[in-house]
């Protein structure tokens, strides 16, 4: 009876219906009693759309360029990168360093430096206004450095105040990146270069249609709701 009345009156039902009173309608009724009930349901809402088919957006064109794909390749290239110990050699810009480090006001105190591993092109971080200072340093070389305390330092009476920073070089890594080429490729499941370049062509022209379709969508629903 249910399924009839929702065919009849054509209604598109999101949940489950629900009858009030259920249990006590069936303990009163008589065997052949015809009975009638009544059932809630939620149904999808009726939407008068506007005139539509006339509206007109901007299709906008993206392209993508060899520095894209350069810069997808360095990507690749720095996936396969090798590192090398410095033994005698200085702190150069993209080192990899590790350092014993402690912000102090005065007098630094004996047994509180910490232990910090960083690259040089990682921004961002509370070293980066020293590494003009960190580069040139040897391992074993250590330095008193005035700067400003970062305001989110972990001791909060030191926080933001004007003070200094004890750096000591544990250990130095020169990055080794390794040419693009097919040997490169291989390290990615890809048989040449240019089986990479293409996949990389695709991957970008992809990402081209989908931003375009997503830009035009987004100004017609913005037409449409006007």
């Amino acid at each position: 009876a249910l399924d009839s009345a929702v065919k009849k009156e054509e209604l598109r039902i999101i949940s489950q219906p629900k009858i009030d009173e259920l249990d006590s309608m069936f303990e009163n009724l008589n065997e052949n009693q015809d009975f009638t009930f009544q059932a809630k349901v939620e149904i999808y809402p009726s939407v008068q759309l506007g005139e539509y088919k006339s509206i007109k957006v901007e299709a906008p064109n993206y392209i993508y360029n060899q520095e894209h794909i350069d810069f997808r390749l360095k990507e690749f290239q720095h996936k396969s990168a090798e590192t090398e110990k410095k033994e005698n050699g200085v702190v150069e810009e993209g080192d990899n360093i590790q350092f014993q480090y402690q912000f102090f006001l005065v007098a630094k105190e004996d047994g509180k430096n910490q232990m910090q591993h960083w690259n040089l092109n990682e921004n961002g971080n509370w070293f980066e206004p020293i590494k003009t200072d960190i580069i040139g340093m040897k391992v074993g070389e250590e330095k008193n450095i005035p700067m400003t305390i970062p305001s989110d330092y972990t001791n909060e009476d030191l926080r933001g105040r004007e003070g200094n920073i004890y750096i000591k070089i544990s250990e130095i890594e020169h990055i080794v990146l390794p040419p693009i080429d097919d040997e490169l490729a291989k390290d990615f499941n890809y048989e040449t270069l240019d089986a990479l370049k293409e996949n990389l062509e695709k991957s970008l022209t992809d990402q081209c249609d989908k931003k375009r379709r997503d830009e035009i969508f987004d100004q017609i629903l913005d037409k449409i709701i006007e």
